[in-house]
């Protein structure tokens, strides 16, 4: 596992302030820079007991129609004036626009998209790993009548140790399948 030295929020922004996401971590851990390849994760500050429900996955909850027009390239002609909205917006405030934090929730049409730091939580900054010391859960309706994807830690977490999830196949994807804008 990689370790990190906690950081303060480093994405560029409009305001000297923390985005929401990186304002949401709770105390038991912390975001740091973990590598050049990775960039910011997540780190344990303190012990996190094997089936700990670590924290809910939020973002822009989205459809396979409006994630397509978004971020495949060979759909940005059916782009909405919405959509050109959003992509100012994001591009405004220093967001990314790669597609690479959405995630697919099985049994509906809804993708949570957790790339823009103002309308997401910490949990976007957990990283892939082939090892993982948490696990995704999903239900295609919570209890909020949405779905719901959350991490629940999968074996004891020492502090310092970075907290990551297996990202699944389908995020390995090549690179002609999905393209970002």
């Amino acid at each position: 596992m990689l370790h990190g030295e906690p950081t303060t929020d480093s994405s560029p922004t409009t305001s000297s302030s923390p985005t929401p996401a990186v304002a949401s971590v709770p105390t038991f851990c912390s975001i740091a820079f973990i590598s050049d390849e990775k960039g910011r994760g997540v780190v344990a500050t303190s012990v996190i007991p094997v089936h700990t429900v670590i924290g809910d996955y939020s973002g822009e909850q989205i459809t396979e129609a409006v994630k397509d027009r978004r971020y495949l390239k060979s759909r940005e002609a059916e782009r909405e004036a919405h959509d050109l909205k959003w992509l100012a917006s994001r591009l405004e405030r220093g967001q990314g626009v790669s597609g690479d934090y959405l995630f697919g929730v099985s049994g509906v049409d809804a993708f949570i998209d957790a790339e823009d730091e103002h309308f997401s939580n910490w949990t976007r900054f957990l990283n892939h790993s082939d090892d993982p010391n948490v696990n995704v859960k999903s239900l295609p309706v919570g209890m909020s009548g949405s779905p719901r994807v959350w991490f629940v830690a999968s074996r004891d977490i020492s502090p310092g140790e970075e907290i990551c999830f297996s990202y699944g196949d389908d995020y390995w994807r090549d690179e002609d399948e999905f393209e970002p804008v």
